[in-house]
C-alpha cells in the first residue's frame, strides 16, 4: 500500500436481488429419429415431474434451448409453472449445426459408450467449441440476473452445455466433470455484481418423490 492510500472496508451484496438461476437438462428424447429429435413418452414424464416439483419455487421466467428436446422439456415445464416458453439460441449446445443425435445409453459397447461408462468424457465428447460455449451460457444467465434481480429463473438447456458452464465457473479444467441425469436440476445463485455461486448438482429428486410445499429462500446476511 502507497503513501495515502487506506484499505476500504469490503462492500456487501444486497442480497434481495440474488437471482436464483435453475438450470435443467432435457428430458429423454427419441433416439436415431433425427439429428433434432423430440421427447420420448418417459422424457414426457419427466418433465411434467420437473415442472410439478418447480412450480412450488414461484418461477418468473422459462427458457430454452431452440432445440427441440429442451423446447418440449420447457412445455411440460411451463404446463405446470404457468409460465410461457421463451427460447434463447445461446443456450443450445453446440456451435456448428448437428448431423445425427443418439443417447449416452444407446452406445454401450461401443468405444464411445465404453469411454462414457468409465467416465472418461474427454474421451467421449465430440470436439467443441468450448470456449464458444463458455461464453454464450454465461451471457444467457447474465441477462437473466439483469433482468430478474431477486428472482427465480430456469434455463432449460443440454447436459453438456450445462457440465461446460458449472466447469467454469467452478474453475474445474474439464468440459464434462459429471453425468446430468435426464431433466436433472443444477442451481446457480448470481450475484449483484455478477458473481455465480453455484448451490446444486444433477439434483433428480423430483423423479422419486413429490413435494407439497414451497421452498423457503434463506440469505446470509453475513456474506459479503
Amino acid at each position: 500500500m502507497t503513501a495515502g492510500q487506506e484499505l476500504l472496508p469490503p462492500v456487501a451484496e444486497d442480497l434481495t436481488r440474488t437471482t436464483h438461476i435453475v438450470l435443467v437438462r432435457h428430458g429423454l428424447p427419441m433416439t436415431g429419429v433425427s439429428a433434432n429429435p423430440p421427447l420420448s413418452p418417459q422424457g414426457r414424464q419427466q418433465a411434467a415431474q420437473a415442472g410439478e416439483w418447480l412450480r412450488w419455487e414461484s418461477p418468473v421466467a422459462l427458457i430454452s434451448s431452440p432445440y427441440l428436446r429442451a423446447w418440449e422439456t420447457a412445455r411440460g415445464i411451463g404446463e405446470a409453472t404457468g409460465l410461457p416458453v421463451d427460447v434463447d439460441d445461446d443456450l443450445r449446445e453446440w456451435s456448428e449445426p448437428v448431423t445425427h443425435y443418439i443417447t449416452p445409453e444407446l452406445l454401450a459397447g461401443t468405444d464411445r459408450g465404453r469411454a462414457f461408462a468409465e467416465w472418461r468424457f474427454a474421451d467421449f465428447i465430440p470436439a467443441h467449441d468450448r470456449e464458444d460455449l463458455t461464453r454464450r451460457m454465461t451471457a444467457v444467465v447474465a441477462r437473466a440476473a439483469q433482468r430478474w434481480p431477486g428472482r427465480t429463473v430456469i434455463l432449460v438447456s443440454h447436459g453438456g452445455a450445462i457440465n461446460n458452464l458449472l466447469a467454469h465457473v467452478l474453475g474445474i479444467d474439464l468440459a464434462f466433470f459429471f453425468n446430468p441425469g435426464y431433466t436433472s436440476l443444477c442451481r446457480l445463485q448470481v450475484m449483484p455484481s455478477g458473481r455465480m455461486v453455484p448451490t446444486s448438482v444433477n439434483e433428480t429428486a423430483h423423479l422419486v418423490a413429490d413435494r407439497t410445499t414451497a421452498a423457503p429462500i434463506v440469505l446470509d446476511e453475513g456474506t459479503a
